[in-house]
């Protein structure tokens, strides 16, 4: 099964899974989107620098602490010697939160496929690019400052390039 596929595959389950579970928290059930930076670490960082993204995301809180989140992401990283990487992920967020959902600290971790592109261009040859896919996985804390707006710090690692950054973002639900 080519990544396509599993990404179509994917995307259904993740549907077809928050639209099964919105009649058991059917007034709690949250929509938004999601801003983010982030910088590319240890090999990733000598081909690509600090970069730029934004998601939609389904969040199902299940009791004061606990919840999960489905997350559609593109993640555009800056161009660095003549090297530029992209990353779109469908990612599953597993959250506690220490105190209450609708505000204080929590943890996260993620959990989901990533389809990354680097396209390298280089004199009198053009360019080469190079597709690959694979799992991703994470962690990281959050805090929401209230029902709505919250903040976030991630490690993200995986796929079939084993690419790795940091990423800190901003999320607004509705």
């Amino acid at each position: 099964m080519n990544f396509s596929t599993t990404h179509k595959c994917l995307t259904r389950a993740l549907v077809l899974a928050l639209i099964a579970a919105a009649p058991l928290a059917a007034q709690e059930f949250r929509y938004g989107g999601q801003v983010s930076i982030a910088n590319p670490t240890g090999d990733d960082s000598d081909i690509a620098s600090m970069g730029f993204g934004a998601g939609l995301l389904g969040e199902m809180p299940f009791t004061d602490n606990f919840a999960l989140r489905g997350r559609l992401q593109y993640m555009m990283f800056g161009n660095k010697n003549n090297v530029d990487v992209s990353s779109y992920s469908l990612m599953a967020d597993g959250i506690y939160a220490f105190d209450n959902h609708d505000a204080g600290l929590f943890g996260i971790v993620s959990l989901g496929f990533a389809n990354t592109s680097v396209k390298m261009s280089l004199p009198f040859f053009g360019s080469i690019s190079s597709d690959s896919s694979g799992m991703v996985f994470g962690a990281g804390l959050g805090y929401n400052f209230n029902r709505n707006l919250g903040a976030e710090v991630k490690y993200l690692a995986g796929g079939d390039d084993n690419i790795s950054y940091i990423q800190v973002s901003a999320t607004w639900r509705f």
